[in-house]
């Protein structure tokens, strides 16, 4: 599917960074990179590693120091600023609260690089500016002044934003930060379903990994030596990449669990499957033992009995039945000495 996707922006041997005092301060060099229509990218890697740079640097805000950036066939050296709000959006981190105008003015902002010096909207204009306020769902938010808006809600706004600019790509540093959980997880989802939608290269830099590998089309990885990786997910996470990025510290990256040394732990027999079995062997794992076929002190019966769940187990007392994880491991012992 993503082969035959057309690329709309390409780098070759570029060099980013800043030049100071007539120096050039390189963070990144040598990014051979694509991006095509249709995809949502994530470019993820530590604190201070030029993720910012780059996507400025990608963006048009701040220089190369070498190399070139192709846009849609064309260096990106010539087009024009109005030319080039046509062909990239961009969403910043820093929170930005555009005075005291509603939801509606804000989207319609998106449509600058097409109206003249009074920002006359026409049709056109308009029925951008509505799509982009059906796509991310913000439809009942229209008449609402900006800063009354959650964190969350806010950021559907300026998504709509760059939406109503129309343009290829967009462009969005850290997406997510400021939101909680919920919100993350909407965004996220909001975003790879634009790509979808809209048919555009949707470019993020982000830290939310656990998200990030269950939606992102394509990973660029920058690595602690300050090269970068691309290719997909699941390749990067199998052929140790990932884990040579983030130097991951406790946490199994192959299975998304932290890891945990259970080699001289109890062992528990536990019976059950889908999701029942998988928060059961948590819990039991969180609390010190481990899960095996076999078990030396008990076995665990995980049941899912007309659409609720008990436990059934069975040791040396005998058999017993819980109706909650906390009373089936408060009978097994609480927690168990750690190796």
């Amino acid at each position: 599917m993503g082969s035959g996707r057309e690329v709309v922006l390409e780098t070759n041997e570029l060099q980013v960074g800043y030049r100071e005092q007539k120096k050039n301060r390189p963070v990144l060099s040598n990014i051979n990179l694509r991006l095509k229509k249709g995809q949502l990218v994530c470019l993820m890697g530590q604190n201070g590693a030029g993720k910012s740079t780059l996507l400025r640097t990608l963006a048009g805000v701040q220089a190369p120091l070498g190399g070139t950036i192709l846009l849609e066939n064309l260096s990106l050296n010539n087009y024009k600023l109005q030319e080039l709000a046509t062909l990239i959006s961009i969403v910043l981190t820093e929170r930005i609260v555009p005075g005291n105008l509603n939801v509606k003015q804000v989207v319609a902002l998106g449509r600058y690089p097409y109206t003249n010096w009074q920002f006359e909207l026409k049709k056109q204009d308009q029925q951008k500016i509505e799509e982009a306020i059906h796509l991310t769902h913000i439809e009942k938010l229209t008449d609402r002044k900006i800063h009354t808006l959650s964190d969350g809600q806010r950021q559907k706004v300026m998504i709509a934003r760059a939406l109503a600019q129309d343009s290829a790509i967009m462009i969005l540093d850290e997406p997510t930060a400021h939101l909680d959980l919920n919100n993350r997880i909407e965004i996220i989802n909001l975003l790879k379903k634009l790509s979808r939608d809209t048919n555009k290269a949707i470019l993020i830099a982000s830290h939310e990994l656990d998200l990030i590998l269950q939606t992102a089309d394509r990973l660029w990885i920058i690595n602690t030596r300050g090269s970068l990786q691309d290719g997909i997910p699941e390749d990067l996470v199998l052929n140790g990449m990932l884990d040579q990025a983030f130097e991951m510290k406790g946490f199994d990256l192959k299975t998304g669990r932290l890891t945990r040394d259970l080699s001289q732990a109890p062992s528990i027999a536990l019976v059950g499957e889908g999701y029942l079995y998988l928060w059961t062997k948590n819990a039991l794992e969180r609390e010190g033992y481990k899960v095996s076929d076999i078990g030396t002190i008990a076995k665990v019966n995980a049941l899912n009995t007309k659409g609720k769940a008990a436990w059934e187990l069975s040791n040396r007392e005998g058999t017993q039945h819980y109706s909650s994880l906390e009373a089936l491991l408060k009978a097994i012992g609480g927690k168990a000495t750690k190796p």
